[in-house]
């Protein structure tokens, strides 16, 4: 079964880590990957300052948070 990126998102915001849920102005792949417009997808905005740590904690609480 599906987990919703809006559980996902609640799941991490409530462990501190701070994500994006919906279709994020990408309408156009989200149409292509048949994702209903109203759900989207999960968005986690890493870049080059983020640490090894803080990318394998939010692998972590994602993967947590589809296993639940």
């Amino acid at each position: 079964d599906r987990v919703k990126p809006a559980e996902i998102s609640k799941s991490l915001a409530d462990a501190g880590i701070f994500v994006w849920d919906g279709h994020n102005y990408a309408i156009g792949i989200v149409d292509q990957l048949a994702i209903a417009k109203n759900e989207g997808v999960l968005r986690i905005g890493l870049a080059h300052y983020n640490t090894e740590a803080e990318v394998a904690t939010a692998v972590t609480a994602v993967a947590a948070s589809v296993a639940s």
